[in-house]
């Protein structure tokens, strides 16, 4: 069950098709993952290629996720096998839509089985 379920956002393949156009992603397939008591996240397929697709709880402030993104960097840079994040197609791997009247913060990595 998730924390704060009023914040949560609906991810559908219509939120998807916005979302995935920042990162040139227009022809994939997706299924929700349920896990997690925060967040969101959605298993994405394209072209061959596998990601997650992070979708952050309402509310939660762009400085704490860039903190975050941050620390995985940090990882990576000292050989800690974590996903790779992928940047959206303006560099940023913290990508941010306004779809209806909520605001979406979200990051897109690697799947690693």
């Amino acid at each position: 069950m998730k924390l704060k379920p009023e914040n949560q956002v609906d991810i559908t393949k219509e939120s998807l098709v916005v979302i995935l156009d920042a990162y040139g992603i227009s022809d994939f397939t997706f299924e929700p993952i349920s896990e997690g008591i925060a967040n969101s996240s959605a298993r994405i397929e394209s072209v061959g290629k596998k990601y997650v697709l992070r979708v952050y709880v309402q509310g939660k402030k762009d400085e704490d996720i860039l903190f975050e993104i941050g620390f995985q960097d940090y990882l990576r840079s000292h050989d800690i096998p974590i996903p790779i994040l992928h940047s959206n197609k303006e560099g940023s791997e913290l990508h941010t839509v306004e779809i209806g009247d909520k605001r979406w913060q979200t990051i897109l990595m690697d799947l690693v089985e």
